[in-house]
């Protein structure tokens, strides 16, 4: 019954995701397509992780913590803590996305990015990253992987967002904004508002475990959300 619902109601699924997600309403093509990918799978778990992995995402995540990223350069290229002033114009050149953050780091660095980044600082900013993105040390492989791909590449923002859109950083993104999300799956699946109380007891659940399908999942099978299809479904039938 899960799936027939989400097969029939797609469109208006996919409109909800545009609007919690993305912060804005989808264009024409975008909820077409979005509507079928719903209407194939139900998968509506691993729309959410796409959406939210997708780089318009993303590029909002950037801007919505610039002083945050901001000292995370200075940090890692330059060594120091930014002065107020120059917090305050790197968080507005970060307002430009990936490019700001890479043109901000190609800065930081100086002669030595024309020399191209050494081991020991690509180290560095690696190490920076995985803190500032997902709070803790990159295991010795990544640090060596990543390391080689910064000397190689000379791209600091590919290394940012390749960790920005690892599984680990969106089940962060996840428990983050697990309000955010629990609204996103009552208004898709049950076209209401999650009341205070399911709202802070989905919302704690999902903090702990990350696991977006379960949530979406336990919503699905909900006797609330088999009621409303029934009567969708005898009201297309009356129709």
């Amino acid at each position: 019954m899960y799936r027939l619902f989400t097969k029939l109601y797609a469109r208006r699924i996919a409109e909800q995701f545009y609007r919690g997600v993305l912060g804005r309403a989808g264009d024409a093509a975008g909820i077409q397509n979005l509507s079928r990918e719903i209407a194939r799978h139900g998968r509506l778990d691993k729309v959410l992780a796409d959406m939210a992995g997708s780089t318009e995402a993303w590029e909002k995540g950037l801007r919505a913590r610039p002083q945050d990223l901001a000292r995370l350069a200075y940090g890692a290229v330059a060594g120091r803590e930014p002065t107020p002033d120059e917090e305050a114009a790197a968080a507005e050149r970060l307002g430009g996305g990936p490019q700001g953050l890479a043109a901000l780091l190609t800065e930081l660095a100086g002669g030595r990015r024309r020399e191209g980044w050494q081991p020991a600082e690509a180290e560095g900013l690696v190490r920076a990253v995985f803190a500032g993105l997902l709070g803790r040390e990159p295991d010795e492989e990544a640090l060596r992987a990543y390391s080689e791909f910064l000397v190689g590449s000379q791209n600091p923002a590919g290394l940012v967002g390749d960790v920005a859109g690892s599984a680990e950083h969106l089940q962060q993104v996840v428990a983050q904004q697990a309000p955010a999300l629990v609204q996103l799956v009552f208004r898709a699946l049950l076209e209401r508002e999650a009341d205070p109380e399911a709202l802070a007891a989905y919302s704690a659940r999902l903090t702990e475990t990350r696991d977006l399908q379960a949530l979406v999942a336990e919503v699905g099978a909900s006797r609330e959300h088999r009621n409303l299809l029934l009567r969708r479904l005898a009201a297309g039938a009356a129709a």
